[in-house]
């Protein structure tokens, strides 16, 4: 996450990042924060993601996820349980691939030959504007976004494109993928538990 770090700078996002912080899909490089702040890592050795199983209710006072949501099987269910290991009043804050500037509204599908493009692990794509629904995986625009969070009991803080060093000059290129280029193409959602 450490291209990010200076856009959660920028937008205050360590306002919402702090005290007892759960990091999903962090692998070996959990978010560093300043006492008193405390950061638990939770990656594939832990369980999966979109439960949370061995995690008791009401345990963080805030959620990081970087790059996990679009690879869970079904990310209303996983925002569910994350919103049940989030105190009351405490935040998520995920970033994921922005469709439209990362696969370029190119359609896939999981576990075939016509994966996504630049990782054959993604499942969902996300992105700000609404775009004719895919026929091969499921997309979540705005709309989405906000009734997943409202069935999980979560409210919708921010959204935001984040596309810090973009390649806007090989936009036409299809094969280019900008985020390997030192780029950002994400979508930032901050989701308050009410």
């Amino acid at each position: 996450m450490s291209k990010s770090h200076p856009l959660r700078i920028r937008h205050g996002d360590y306002s919402f990042i702090k005290g007892s912080v759960l990091d999903i899909g962090c692998g070996p490089d959990a978010i560093k924060l300043d006492p008193p702040s405390s950061v638990r890592g939770w990656d594939l050795p832990d369980g999966d993601a979109q439960y949370l199983a061995s995690i008791d209710d009401k345990t963080f006072d805030c959620i990081v996820s970087a790059h996990c949501l679009e690879h869970v099987m079904d990310p209303a269910i996983a925002l569910q349980n994350w919103s049940r290991v989030l105190k009351e009043g405490g935040y998520i804050y995920a970033l994921t691939p922005l469709y439209s500037a990362y696969e370029k509204f190119r359609d896939f599908k999981f576990g075939s030959q016509h994966a996504a493009r630049f990782n054959p692990d993604h499942k969902t794509s996300w992105d700000i504007v609404s775009c004719p629904r895919p026929l091969n995986h499921e997309h979540y625009d705005y709309k989405r976004i906000v009734e997943i969070g409202k069935k999980a009991g979560l409210h919708l803080v921010d959204l935001r494109m984040e596309l810090d060093g973009f390649h806007w000059e090989k936009w036409n290129d299809s094969d280019f993928d900008s985020t390997m280029h030192g780029g950002l193409a994400q979508l930032c959602i901050i989701y308050q538990k009410i």
